[in-house]
């Protein structure tokens, strides 16, 4: 039946006392007296017991690092009120970790997988107070840098255009493309375009990419194929030749894959009868006759474009035929007058002209 009195005593009926600490100040020692009187005797005592009011800790957590993939954070826990060490739980969306033991401030070191964000549970002081925690610290992961598509080798003709391209994700990326691993001045994008293609820009090429996150990153190679262009140096020669006689004709040419195909007049040939090789660099013609003659031309095709050969005449001549045979004749052994005349000045004409060698040099 007693009461209770002091400082911080909101109510106290039928013996009980009720201490609101949020009524006074953080400190003490704070007196509490419990008084009893006798109802029969009107005898009183009392009683009286000290307590303190003990400060409750409060923590903020924050902070908003960017890290790499694999690389930790730091996130700034500040205890604000409330008498060290710390001990304080936090939580990263998953579940609860406790730390014991800290100082104010504290620097909470974390290394996430994918952007997180931290929270602070509960702070505890030494003097065994509790609070909740406030505040948030996020972390953002960025992914590491990787090359998903490698640039591919490719083949093409003299004065095409061709194009070498990366495909790269990452933080901050860079490229530079290297021929042969070295350096191409000023072949800094993902896409790498060479014009009008000569036999020199042949080779290996590949791309460096270099990130904000992630280590150096090299493309595999990608050859580049220049193929020749066709065309012919040696024209096939006119020929002439005898009915039934061979003959062959030559171009010779340069280029990719070729492929040949010799005309006659225009008119593809095959092979067969008197020609052969018709689709070789080489024509032949067995036992020609004069129904072959004409012009001859070769078309040369390659990965790289056609040429045409000049066109080379064939002459075919029909062979020596004697069509009428000497007959045989009969003269008289016998010299006439007149005959014997001319043998006879014939004689003298060749006497003089043997002495006129002599004296003539």
């Amino acid at each position: 039946g007693g009461t209770f009195t002091g400082p911080g005593i909101t109510s106290s009926v039928n013996g009980v006392g009720t201490f609101n600490p949020t009524t006074l100040p953080v400190g003490g020692p704070y007196t509490i007296t419990y008084t009893y009187t006798d109802p029969g005797t009107g005898c009183s005592n009392s009683n009286s017991k000290t307590t303190n009011i003990l400060p409750i800790p409060s923590g903020n957590i924050s902070g908003t690092p960017t890290v790499c993939y694999g690389s930790s954070g730091n996130l700034d826990i500040d205890f604000t009120s409330g008498t060290g060490p710390f001990n304080f739980t936090y939580n990263d969306g998953v579940s609860n970790t406790t730390i014991t033991g800290v100082a104010d401030p504290y620097v909470l070191n974390v290394s996430p997988t994918v952007n997180t964000t931290y929270t602070l549970v509960s702070i505890t002081a030494a003097n065994g107070c509790s609070n909740t925690g406030t505040g948030s610290g996020t972390v953002t992961v960025t992914p590491l840098s990787a090359i998903s598509v490698h640039p591919v080798s490719q083949t093409v003709c003299p004065a095409d255009n061709v194009s070498f391209s990366v495909t790269a994700s990452g933080q901050g990326l860079t490229y530079q493309w290297q021929f042969n691993t070295v350096n191409i001045a000023g072949a800094t994008n993902s896409v790498l375009n060479i014009n009008n293609v000569i036999s020199g820009n042949a080779g290996s090429y590949r791309c460096v990419v270099t990130s904000t996150c992630g280590p150096v990153l090299t493309s595999s190679a990608a050859i580049l194929t220049v193929n020749t262009q066709t065309s012919i140096s040696t024209d096939p020669a006119d020929k002439t030749i005898c009915s039934g006689n061979n003959v062959s004709f030559t171009v010779v040419a340069a280029g990719t894959s070729l492929t040949y195909q010799w005309k006659r007049n225009g008119v593809n040939l095959a092979d067969g009868g008197v020609y052969s090789g018709t689709t070789t660099n080489n024509l032949t013609l067995t036992g020609s006759t004069t129904a072959n003659a004409g012009l001859f031309s070769c078309t040369v095709t390659g990965s790289c474009g056609t040429a045409t050969s000049a066109s080379a005449v064939l002459t075919v001549n029909e062979p020596i035929v004697i069509t009428t045979q000497p007959t045989s004749k009969s003269v008289s052994t016998t010299l006439t007058k007149e005959e014997y005349k001319k043998m006879e000045f014939y004689k003298i004409e060749l006497q003089i002209g043997k002495k006129y060698k002599k004296l003539t040099p």
